[in-house]
């Protein structure tokens, strides 16, 4: 059971995480998510956090050119 909690807990990712995952800045990441572009999957606090998962799809669909 220890080993799923902590196995979660490296799919969910902080602003500073998910800017590096992107390869975009931290400024870039929170500029697409005001508008709309990176979704926010909740908050701890003031800071943002962002599964794993979800950040891959948008990273797909990019690259298929899915853009929403």
């Amino acid at each position: 059971m220890k080993d799923k909690i902590f196995n979660s807990q490296k799919e969910w990712l902080d602003s500073k995480q998910a800017a590096e995952y992107l390869c975009i800045s931290e400024e870039n990441l929170r500029v697409k998510v005001s508008r709309g572009q990176i979704p926010v999957d909740g908050k701890l606090g003031r800071n943002l956090r962002f599964r794993r998962e979800k950040l891959d799809q948008l990273l797909v669909s990019q690259i298929k050119g899915d853009h929403q």
